[in-house]
C-alpha cells in the first residue's frame, strides 16, 4: 500500500505546535543524514537504517533523479536545498519500500523562530489525539474511506532506548494497515526526527524496527 503522504504532512504540521520558540533558527546541514547503498545514516541523530538488499531507496523529493536515488541525494545541491527548506517546513529526508512495508524519515525543527523541542513524551501525547481525524481526511482525498482506526501512545524500545511513538492499525476501504511512527528528539533539542513504518502484515513492522541501530 501506497504512503499516505498528505496524511504524513497533516501530522508532522500538527506535531510543529508543541515547542519552544527562541531566537531565528540555523539548520545544521549534517541533520538532513546522506543517503546508503541499502539505507540511510545520520550522524547528527548517531543512527543508521539498514534495509534488506533488493529495498527501493525513493528520491529526495525534486531535487533528485529517481534513476540514481543514492548519488543525487548526497549531492551537496541536494543537502543545501533540503536544509533551506527544513528551516521553514518539515522535510521527508529518507524513505524507502521494502519486501515488508514503507518506511520514512522526517525531520523537522520547531519552526521560524527556532527554540528547542518538548520532551518526546509530550510531543506524542499532544499529537496522537489528532490522528484520526487527520488520516480520515488524507484517505477521503485518495477516493477511499476510513472505516476503523486505533492507536495507542506509549514509550517503546527502537535501536535499544527508549522513545515515544504512535502504534496504529487502521482498515482503510476494506485494507488493514499496522504502523507505528517514533518520535525521536536531539541530544540538544533542536530537531525532532519521526520516523515512520506501516505495512499490511500484522508483524511485519516489528521487523521494520530492526533496520535501525545507533552508530557505534
Amino acid at each position: 500500500m501506497k504512503k499516505l503522504t498528505a496524511f504524513l504532512i497533516a501530522l508532522v504540521m500538527a506535531v510543529m505546535c508543541f515547542a519552544t520558540a527562541a531566537q531565528a533558527a540555523e539548520v545544521d546541514k549534517k541533520v538532513v543524514g546522506r543517503y546508503e547503498i541499502n539505507g540511510y545514516v545520520n550522524e547528527y541523530f548517531g543512527f543508521r537504517a539498514s534495509l534488506p538488499s533488493g529495498s527501493e531507496l525513493q528520491p529526495r523529493g525534486a531535487f533528485v533523479a529517481a534513476n540514481n536515488p543514492v548519488e543525487k541525494a548526497n549531492d551537496e545541491s541536494t543537502i543545501d536545498s533540503l536544509s533551506s527548506l527544513l528551516a521553514i517546513s518539515p522535510q521527508v529526508v529518507f524513505s524507502a519500500y521494502t519486501n515488508d512495508g514503507y518506511l520514512s524519515i522526517v525531520i523537522e525543527t520547531p519552526g521560524l523562530l527556532g527554540g528547542t523541542w518538548d520532551k518526546e513524551e509530550t510531543v506524542v501525547k499532544n499529537t496522537a489525539p489528532s490522528l484520526e481525524e487527520g488520516m480520515r481526511e488524507s484517505i477521503a482525498d485518495q477516493g477511499m474511506t476510513l472505516d476503523s482506526f486505533e492507536y495507542m501512545a506509549d514509550e517503546d524500545t527502537i535501536m535499544g532506548e527508549k522513545h515515544w511513538g504512535v502504534a496504529m492499525k487502521y482498515v482503510a476501504s476494506g485494507i488493514p494497515v499496522y504502523a507505528v511512527e517514533y518520535f525521536i528528539r536531539s541530544g540538544d533539542g533542536k530537531y525532532l526526527a519521526e520516523i515512520y513504518m506501516e505495512s499490511t502484515v500484522a508483524g511485519d513492522v516489528e521487523k521494520m524496527v530492526g533496520y535501525f541501530s545507533k552508530i557505534k
